[in-house]
């Protein structure tokens, strides 16, 4: 395990932890206070994997919740496909679509993060 001081993320409280990075697959855990940390680390761990955000830890339970809510959201898309739309996602152009949508969406989100950062300079004294 490591430990490391981490500037520029922008967090006044609350935890993000995930394990998808692009040079392995641990869990990374960034927040701005420890119960925050413990427990966005603790609801990627009950959920296999994946990314989560936390604030808090008012429930010892927290984790769990998380991994609920994960399931809440894949379990409508695991019957779907189990009753016959997994074919669907086979159709080259729905491939395609879903390729596209992924892409903007991440293009979206890092254009908001550097105009982000860009008004944050501005708003530092000089």
């Amino acid at each position: 395990m490591g430990v490391g001081l981490v500037t520029g993320m922008g967090l006044k409280d609350g935890a993000i932890a995930g394990t998808v990075a692009h040079d392995h697959h641990n869990i990374v855990a960034v927040g701005a206070d420890d119960v925050s940390i413990l427990t966005a680390a603790r609801g990627v761990a009950r959920m296999g994997g994946g990314l989560t955000v936390a604030r808090g830890g008012r429930s010892p339970h927290a984790g769990a919740w998380v991994a609920v809510g994960h399931g809440i959201v894949e379990f409508p898309l695991i019957l779907a496909i189990y009753y016959g739309l997994g074919r669907w996602f086979e159709v080259p152009a729905v491939q395609t679509g879903i390729t596209s949508a992924g892409g903007l969406f991440l293009l979206y989100m890092g254009l908001t993060m550097l105009l982000s950062l860009r008004r944050g300079r501005e708003d530092r004294p000089a």
